[in-house]
């Protein structure tokens, strides 16, 4: 990893077979201890990306990074689950969607997040500490710490004890 982003700080990891690493010139990648990414991870990164320790990912999970998007420690993703921290812009009659910017705003998951298998993240979004987000949930406003959600758009449904 570090041969392809000239701004990686951190120890190394482990990523998988089959990984789709898009890595800009201009990213930047801070990475914690025990980080773990399985087969077929796809990071898109332009801006920032910060892991902490022990973050685990299964297969298929993709992270675009635009601006910012940080993991906090002990935080896991089921498969295929998608963050972005970014979105396109409008297309046109005559403006192809290739062209169009992005539009970004940073993506801060907390500590001891678990995300379900393809949940994804939205641009903007906050999840607390200790949040659990359901299974296929689309998460488009912050979570609160020690809440779960789900649902398209998602929305707490219970809180995490003790």
């Amino acid at each position: 990893m570090a041969s392809r982003c000239a701004k990686y700080e951190g120890p190394p990891f482990y990523i998988g077979p089959r990984p789709t690493l898009d890595i800009a010139p201009t990213a930047r990648i801070r990475g914690g201890n025990g980080i773990f990414l399985k087969q077929d991870i796809d990071l898109r990164i332009d801006g920032e990306l910060i892991l902490g320790d022990n973050v685990y990912m299964q297969q298929g999970a993709v992270i675009s990074a635009h601006s910012r998007v940080e993991i906090g420690t002990n935080t896991g993703f089921a498969e295929y689950v998608s963050i972005h921290d970014n979105d396109h812009g409008r297309g046109g009659d005559d403006v192809s969607f290739r062209t169009v910017q992005h539009e970004s705003a940073p993506v801060t998951i907390g500590r001891n997040v678990w995300i379900g298998c393809k949940a994804t993240v939205t641009k903007g979004v906050t999840i607390g500490d200790n949040a659990i987000v359901a299974a296929g949930a689309v998460v488009t406003r912050d979570v609160p710490a020690n809440a779960i959600v789900a649902g398209v758009p998602a929305k707490v449904i219970g809180r995490v004890d003790g």
